[in-house]
């Protein structure tokens, strides 16, 4: 049984998320599901020694052809449980029954624990000691989170700039974890953040005390805080 985070199941839905496809020669059904074969094809390009070796040698097993190899997970139908929310990404209609999308997975966490925070988080969502928000203006800006995880790369001072912009035009201010750099200088209506507890930081989120709105930045940001 798989379990993962990103649609590794051969569909016509959408391509594999790791190829860049080109639609201008063929149609795009067709291409979606050629893009996963072609990620299988390059992954066992380079892994097909160290694995067929270890059959051979530790397992007494035959070596694997190409074909067997690209297909055993879609001819022994593995179970995949994707954990992602379906009102994201929709189960494709040409997933089979055992290939699920579950919803994402979360810890089951008591977020009172997580008592200790920085106090410059503190003072930037307007809360006391105890975690209870002080009273503010209702006509206070709106408080977004924009995380960005692992998947900054090179391009990050780009996005950085993207970001700060979107929030000037906005108006509104932004809790940020990831990209920025410790030594950018950030303006007053950003606050970086490190390792901070996120089931804490979201329990004073939009739902509890319509304080932070929070945005997940997973790869085209420009287009996500437009």
């Amino acid at each position: 049984h798989i379990m993962f985070t990103m649609p590794w199941s051969p569909t016509t839905a959408f391509p594999h998320p790791l190829v860049n496809v080109d639609y201008s020669k063929a149609s795009i059904e067709k291409v979606n599901m050629l893009s996963y074969s072609a990620i299988e094809m390059f992954t066992w390009s380079s892994m097909r020694d160290i694995v067929n070796e270890f059959r051979n040698q530790i397992l007494g097993l035959p070596a694997l052809h190409s074909r067997q190899a690209t297909y055993i997970m879609i001819d022994e139908r593995v179970p995949y449980t994707y954990c992602w929310s379906p009102s994201l990404v929709p189960k494709p209609n040409d997933w089979a029954s055992h290939i699920n999308v579950s919803g994402f997975f979360f810890l089951d966490h008591d977020v009172t624990a997580d008592t200790k925070q920085p106090d410059d988080l503190i003072k930037f969502l307007g809360l006391n000691n105890n975690n209870n928000h002080h009273h503010r203006n209702e006509s206070s800006s709106p408080i977004i989170y924009i995380g960005f995880g692992s998947i900054t790369g090179h391009d990050s001072d780009r996005i950085l700039q993207v970001v700060l912009e979107a929030l000037k035009k906005t108006g509104y201010r932004a809790v940020l974890c990831g990209l920025a750099k410790d030594d950018d200088k950030l303006p007053k209506n950003v606050l970086k953040i490190g390792n901070v507890s996120h089931d804490w930081l979201f329990s004073h989120g939009k739902s509890n005390y319509k304080r932070i709105e929070y945005i997940f930045v997973q790869t085209r940001v420009s287009e996500v805080i437009e």
